[in-house]
């Protein structure tokens, strides 16, 4: 936790005006960063998103001795309320109606670090999934993680740290509220498209490895199901479903978020 404070002392910028710093697309590597940090003594170095910030995690943990790996989650969730689903309100064109906070963007990057976890119970030690991207608050500061893989596979959702909102950035349901012109408010339910190809770069070579399969079980299956179905039901208690939009004044077009 403290590292990824550290690393998001950075400072995120998802604006196109970049003139009092370097854009995140420009970096080449993290060296740069770290080495801008330390000449100014431990001021924020302007501007990262989430491929800076996990890259720059993965060369502090590896610096320090800790195995650690980037990872790019595509269709990523950012559920806002914990309620493991993404709601979305659009008209009969799919043109949103309504801003919501909860979002699905086209990629996002964290990374994985191997370690014990002596405060858990045993069977969760190996890859400890980390989000050094400044998000959502946990404890009041931005951090999140570290959480087992296994435990967001298995839809443990209880166990130190942050684990509901890992869990939903690559399981989430997308919740669609429809209002068609005359009136009426359709709910469709789309439980396959978060979290697709999760993926890292292979040992020793650029080739992409899927990890998908340490996240969460196949899309559709029982097991995949019934994993969703045990954190739901724990959380049922202190989250509803939102009601249904009202009709809005005029419709706004929303821009889809960029990462």
């Amino acid at each position: 936790q403290n590292l990824g404070l550290l690393v998001n002392c950075g400072r995120g910028g998802w604006t196109e005006d970049y003139e009092d710093g370097v854009s995140p697309l420009s970096w080449r590597g993290s060296v740069e960063i770290l080495r801008r940090w330390d000449s100014t003594s431990c001021q924020p170095v302007r501007y990262g998103q989430c491929w800076v910030f996990a890259a720059v995690a993965c060369t502090v943990s590896r610096a320090l001795g800790i195995p650690c790996r980037v990872i790019t989650n595509y269709n990523s969730a950012h559920d806002t309320n914990s309620n493991l689903v993404i709601e979305r309100y659009v008209d009969d064109k799919g043109q949103p109606v309504q801003k919501s906070r909860d979002m699905i963007w086209n990629y996002h990057c964290w990374v994985e670090s191997w370690m014990t976890r002596p405060d858990l119970q045993p069977g969760y030690d190996g890859w400890q999934a980390s989000d050094p991207t400044p998000q959502e608050k946990s404890e009041g500061v931005y951090c999140c993680g570290p959480i087992p893989l296994k435990a967001i596979k298995e839809g443990e959702l209880t166990f130190k740290y942050d684990a509901p909102f890992v869990f939903a950035e690559v399981n989430a349901d997308v919740l669609t509220y429809m209002r068609h012109k005359d009136g009426r408010v359709e709910k469709i339910i789309g439980s396959t498209y978060v979290g697709q190809q999760i993926s890292t770069k292979s040992v020793g070579s650029d080739r992409r490895e899927d990890i998908t399969h340490l996240y969460k079980y196949p899309e559709g299956s029982s097991e995949e199901r019934e994993t969703f179905k045990k954190p739901t039901i724990k959380t049922s208690s202190c989250s509803r479903a939102p009601a249904p939009p009202p009709a809005p004044a005029c419709a706004s077009r929303s821009p889809s978020p960029r990462r």
